[in-house]
């Protein structure tokens, strides 16, 4: 375990690379006994000795909020209940992109709807030392830096947009 040392090369090391870094300091060596450095491969070896490998984790269930009871229940007693309720003060629009007969003038709801995609850093990079008894774990979307692109649309307008259209 590393703990009470700091890598002198900061994050995103591998194990290995952090096996082989700790087990040539001073101390580490002089507790016990090592004269030289090892090699990554024998870092590998070693950690293959200790129950890991490298692989992909073992996949547990997806994990996300939208889901969780609290969630189904807004969305089934309250939100589109509302939803419901506003409908016929909406614009109905045919598969040709053709208004349909509206509400009546004064009348009218527009919906405006917002459109998200976020992309996260190493989102696909899942392979790394896992241990061979280590349990499946449910997974969450995004961890780490992440790029988020938005907007708003309307049937009514389209995209949202500056009135000059540059934005």
């Amino acid at each position: 375990m590393l703990t009470g040392h700091q890598s002198r090369h900061g994050g995103g090391m591998s194990p290995r690379r952090i096996l082989v870094e700790y087990l040539s300091w001073p101390d580490v060596k002089e507790n016990h006994g090592i004269t030289k450095t090892i090699s990554e491969q024998t870092a590998c070896h070693y950690l293959n000795s200790l129950g890991y490998q490298w692989s992909l984790p073992k996949k547990g269930q997806y994990q996300d909020g939208h889901e969780h009871a609290d969630v189904v229940q807004y969305w089934n007693q309250i939100f589109i209940l509302q939803w419901k309720e506003i409908g016929p003060q909406m614009w109905k629009w045919t598969k040709e992109d053709k208004p349909e007969a509206g509400p009546l003038p004064g009348q009218h709801v527009i919906a405006w709807f917002h459109d998200k995609t976020v992309f996260y850093a190493h989102d696909r990079c899942k392979k790394g030392w896992h241990h061979k008894d280590a349990p499946a774990k449910p997974y969450s979307k995004g961890e780490g830096a992440l790029l988020m692109i938005a907007n708003f649309v309307s049937s009514n307008f389209g995209w949202l947009q500056s009135p000059d259209a540059s934005v």
